[in-house]
């Protein structure tokens, strides 16, 4: 596909999400060459319509779709195809985010990098087949369309097992827990 990258558009060969992780773990391997500290932000397109996914993400998903059906309620073609195709390209995030995860291991960045990781909104497909139990929707104000994965990861400050955090929080709230976390003081009219 075709990317703009630093002004220029340029041809890039793989999937969208390949392409932008490939392109931060070149970026921070250069980071870490030089010596510097660096700031990854890595948002990505997927999983969003268009629902474009490498074929073997959705064959895996499909296979596994299958096996399970079941234990679903009774779907439209066109939805299910859908939803096979949503839960391939967060499949191949996934993928992508772990090969991140090894990448920093590797280089020895790891111990102390705040690695955080979240989504921005609920699910599309959720209550057409699986919210957890959730009410609502992407969009919608109940939980399931607000209630997201989100987890922070540094090992070096104590950040490195699983937990689970009671209070509601929302992206506001990460700026001054950065700020705490990193001992900054924050601009006195902010």
């Amino acid at each position: 596909d075709v990317y703009c990258h630093n002004g220029e558009r340029t041809r890039y060969e793989g999937y969208c999400t390949e392409v932008f992780f490939t392109h931060a773990m070149q970026w921070i391997e250069e980071r870490q060459r030089r010596g510097e500290r660096f700031f990854a932000y890595l948002p990505t397109n997927a999983p969003h319509a268009p629902l474009w996914v490498p074929p073997e993400d959705r064959l895996a998903v499909e296979e596994h779709f299958a096996q399970h059906e079941h234990e679903l309620p009774e779907l439209k073609p066109g939805l299910r195809q859908s939803i096979i195709r949503f839960l391939a390209m967060i499949r191949n995030l996934d993928g992508h985010v772990g090969r991140l995860r090894t990448f920093l291991e590797e280089k020895g960045l790891a111990e102390n990098t705040l690695f955080i990781f979240m989504t921005d909104n609920g699910s599309t497909f959720g209550k057409a087949y699986y919210n957890a139990g959730m009410r609502g929707a992407k969009c919608e104000l109940w939980e399931g369309g607000h209630r997201v994965p989100c987890f922070f990861h540094w090992p070096a400050a104590g950040l490195n097992q699983g937990r689970d955090v009671d209070g509601l929080t929302e992206v506001q709230d990460i700026l001054p827990t950065l700020a705490d976390l990193c001992g900054l003081q924050a601009p006195a009219n902010l």
